[in-house]
């Protein structure tokens, strides 16, 4: 049995946001089911989970390209997966007029908040129809309510790190969290999904179209927008891999954590191949109740594009390093590290 392992179950198919480093604000080619789950094929999952679960530290989150809180009947849902003994998860760019009192009373197990500044100009280009001021509203009001209700709900900013809020954004957000007693954990912005990665590498002359396997995608001009606000291209990524010696990439190529340890559930009910990929083709099976766990592992091991992931290394997350780690954390000199790099990509520090 694994230690752990996660659901991510997509209660509601469409997003308020348009971020362009998510599919839903970088793709349109994808016919999706953009409506809201209905409970009865949320509960009928849920119990299927719950029998078969492939670990005692079973999550399942209530999300994976969709906003969560879009669903009126979100507490519900979560009051469900906490009926059946299972982790709940749920995720949020708090830009909604949701009931956060009902959600905060049904108790999920983790809160998280997505963001990526605390200033107008950084937030809203990468938070892409976001409005700050609405964002700060509601995150005051969970404080009041955690406190209110005495929550056991972990609460988290989920830091999206991107060159223009490396420092100013990064230090605001970071001493809010310890005030809101809240957890901080800033991740380094990436390009999603896999299929634009493989598009830009196509572009670039770095990989051949045999490679593609019958994806649609194209990169933009808002792409390389994007990508010039990343810390790290997808190009620097995969010279970082091509870097290691062949025995390392072999290694490496042995295990996904998004194929071993997650499955993704689309809001019909649907199984795409990992929560990595977008389009339509990437689809394991049409309806995860018809598939036992063993049988979609098997269908996911099997699937050609996985493996040409896994040979290119972008089931990995080559992002982080050493450096980037340190700069997160809460030793003396982070902070310094911080602002030299921002002072280094031309950005003020104050």
């Amino acid at each position: 049995m694994k230690k752990k392992y996660q659901y991510s179950v997509e209660i509601a198919g469409s997003c308020n946001f348009r971020c362009p480093s998510c599919p839903v604000g970088n793709m349109d080619n994808r016919q999706k089911a953009k409506g809201l789950m209905d409970f009865k094929l949320f509960k009928d999952i849920i119990d299927k989970i719950s029998i078969e679960k492939p670990s005692d530290n079973t999550v399942v989150s209530v999300f994976d390209w969709g906003e969560p809180t879009l669903h009126p009947e979100l507490p519900r849902f979560i009051e469900y997966i906490n009926s059946k003994g299972l982790i709940s998860r749920v995720s949020s760019n708090l830009n909604t007029n949701a009931d956060l009192s009902r959600i905060i009373k049904a108790a999920p197990d983790q809160f998280k908040i997505s963001l990526s500044g605390t200033q107008k100009e950084t937030y809203e280009t990468t938070h892409k129809n976001g409005n700050l001021y609405l964002l700060k509203s509601n995150i005051n009001r969970l404080k009041y309510l955690k406190d209110k209700f005495s929550s056991k709900t972990e609460f988290i900013f989920g830091f999206h790190v991107y060159k223009n809020n490396l420092y100013r954004d990064f230090n605001e957000l970071k001493d809010l969290a310890k005030e809101l007693d809240f957890k901080f954990e800033p991740i380094v912005a990436k390009l999603m999904p896999i299929e634009k990665v493989m598009a830009y590498l196509l572009q670039k002359g770095i990989i051949g179209k045999e490679y593609l396997q019958g994806i649609k995608t194209t990169i933009t001009s808002k792409d390389f927008e994007l990508i010039k606000l990343l810390i790290f291209s997808p190009e620097a990524d995969h010279k970082k891999w091509i870097s290691f010696a062949d025995s390392v990439r072999n290694s490496l190529t042995g295990f996904c954590k998004k194929r071993e340890l997650k499955t993704s559930i689309a809001v019909d009910g649907s199984v795409p191949l990992c929560c990595g990929t977008f389009e339509n083709q990437f689809k394991v099976s049409k309806n995860f109740l018809d598939e036992t766990t063993e049988n979609l592992h098997k269908k996911r091991l099997k699937n050609p594009f996985c493996k040409t992931c896994m040979e290119l290394g972008l089931h990995l997350d080559l992002a982080r390093s050493r450096v980037i780690d340190y700069s997160f954390s809460e030793r003396p000199f982070s902070k310094s590290i911080r602002r030299i790099a921002s002072e280094l990509i031309g950005r003020p520090s104050s």
